[in-house]
């Protein structure tokens, strides 16, 4: 699980991370040929610092808090069902085997249900 887990993380956290943003020394720009510092890099419009996009999947599943329908900070699997999510891959994330998946293990079967629903879209095409 941890090592899952971790993976997912990295994932998500690579696209932030100081060396994936971190602006050069500065030079001529290639488009306009003006001499460019490291402060003018990485701004956007109005001078504001743009950030970067994470290229994760967005996952079919709603959010945590909208499928924990009775509010008990854990989704069992009628609400879980209720959400389309296979039976397969809910015992799947059930790491702790409790019946019920907290918020991790509701973010893992929500990239299991999205990387199912695309093979699934791949095939019938």
């Amino acid at each position: 699980m941890s090592k899952r887990i971790i993976a997912v993380l990295v994932a998500l956290v690579a696209p932030y991370t100081l060396a994936a943003t971190a602006p050069s020394m500065g030079g001529m720009s290639p488009t306009t040929g003006e001499m460019t510092s490291s402060i003018d890099q990485g701004l956007g419009k109005g001078g504001a610092m743009q950030q970067p996009q994470p290229k994760v999947a967005a996952s079919s599943l709603p959010a945590f808090h909208k499928a924990d329908a009775n509010g008990d900070g854990k989704i069992e699997w009628k609400e879980a069902r209720a959400d389309k999510v296979p039976r397969s891959i809910f015992k799947k994330e059930d790491y702790e085997n409790n019946g019920s998946l907290d918020q991790t293990e509701w973010m893992l079967a929500g990239f299991d249900v999205t990387e199912a629903n695309a093979r699934a879209a791949k095939s019938s095409s």
